[in-house]
């Protein structure tokens, strides 16, 4: 199984149920002074509405757990992993894992694809953000599919184009379609799920030395900043 990187991916928390927990009224009080509230799980800090055990965040839905199994320990959300939380912009930042496309050397000299598609759903009040994510896709010739849900279905996709892996845009350009290419989302998606289309399998789309597609729904410069050094 190939070993792939986490990508950070941000949530927009409902900025009514944040602000009925104090934040345009009442000072929020941190975890720590409400009883047997903890304020810290691993390197994440603990915002109310936000809480660990019965009593300690707003109600059901803000009620997160402290996985004291990892090093460090990981504030979760259900199965979703917690980065940060930040009251003023009334987010959070989750990680969830890239999707990729590879062709693997197989026995006799073939060639077998592996495929990984990505699904993160999340449940009210919380939403992806549109404005501070991006849908991107990373490789030569390649076409990722992004569908998500509001209530109603949404779906679109990215094509890259390249020639070899040497006639891609340089590190830190626009992501326009030449070995990288980005697509805005829409809001009210509660579901991303990111896929690869049957053209990632069919060899007259394949770039000699191109063995990995990546494909990912993530933070805006996200990729810039973090994803240079595995893909260059």
């Amino acid at each position: 199984m190939l070993a792939m990187p986490q990508a950070v991916l941000l949530l927009a928390v409902s900025c009514a149920a944040v602000l009925a927990a104090g934040v345009s009224g009442q000072p929020v009080s941190p975890a720590a002074e409400r009883t047997n509230c903890p304020a810290k799980c691993g390197d994440v800090e603990i915002h109310y509405p936000f809480g660990v055990g019965p009593g300690c965040s707003v109600d059901a839905g803000f009620e997160v757990t402290c996985n004291e199994t990892t090093t460090p320990p990981s504030l979760q959300l259900g199965n979703i992993i917690i980065a940060n939380i930040t009251l003023e912009k009334a987010q959070m930042v989750v990680y969830t894992f890239l999707t990729y496309s590879c062709r693997v050397p197989g026995s006799n000299n073939t060639v077998d694809t592996q495929t990984n598609s990505m699904e993160l759903s999340v449940s009210t009040p919380f939403l992806v953000s549109p404005s501070d994510n991006v849908f991107t896709s990373v490789g030569c010739n390649s076409l990722a599919q992004l569908v998500g849900h509001s209530g109603t279905y949404y779906h679109t996709g990215c094509i890259t184009t390249c020639a070899s892996v040497n006639e891609t845009a340089d590190d830190g350009a626009p992501c326009s379609g030449h070995g990288c290419c980005e697509a805005s989302i829409m809001p009210g998606l509660f579901l991303v799920n990111v896929s690869w289309s049957d053209r990632a399998e069919e060899s007259d789309y394949h770039v000699p030395g191109n063995l990995c597609q990546y494909a990912f729904v993530a933070t805006k410069g996200w990729y810039v900043l973090l994803l240079v050094s595995y893909f260059y």
